[in-house]
């Protein structure tokens, strides 16, 4: 739970972070336009509609990862026994989340590639230029969920890993050896 609520936030304070040196409007899709016709005198902010989506997005990736350590972790501390410091096991929890996030990431990337491969198509085949395209508030917010989503994944790996460590050997973490930083 640490380590997704981690990632989340990171993922948030990135999202917010970005959301507002960019200056996204949050009218990027269809999705967005048609809420703002549908509004009703509402004054709905589709920008943090969408980033929220943002956040919520994140969340999946950052349980997976969260969970996937943590489970790791108190496997290997139920195979290993008092054999086994918290120290290392942060350090495994450390491996693991290495090994996921290569996958995930990956995962993620060509599904954002992949999701806005016709959209780069268009661009391609009416000669959009590089600045036009990164300018463009369908690209950048994009850009923004993928980069949200990383580094969300990213800080959940050594929260979690600390948190499952310190837990699993009950606040005992034993002494901090250099091989195990």
């Amino acid at each position: 739970g640490m380590g997704a609520i981690g990632g989340v936030l990171t993922s948030a304070l990135i999202a917010y972070i970005l959301k507002n040196v960019i200056w996204i409007t949050g009218t990027a899709d269809e999705q967005a336009i048609s809420l703002l016709y549908t509004d009703n005198g509402h004054n709905l902010d589709v920008a943090s509609i969408m980033f929220a989506a943002i956040v919520i997005g994140s969340l999946g990736g950052t349980i997976d990862v969260s969970v996937s350590i943590s489970s790791s972790l108190e496997e290997l501390k139920g195979k290993m026994g008092k054999d086994i410091t918290g120290w290392e096991l942060a350090r495994s929890g450390m491996s693991i989340g290495c090994d996921i996030m290569g996958a995930s990431l990956n995962t993620m990337i060509l599904a954002y590639v992949g999701s806005s491969f016709q959209l780069l198509m268009l661009f391609s085949a009416y000669n959009i230029s590089l600045e036009e395209i990164i300018n463009n508030e369908m690209i950048a917010v994009e850009l923004l969920r993928a980069l949200a989503g990383c580094f969300g994944l990213l800080m959940s790996v050594p929260i979690t890993s600390l948190t499952a460590a310190y837990l699993s050997s009950k606040g005992n973490m034993g002494e901090l050896r250099l091989h195990d930083v």
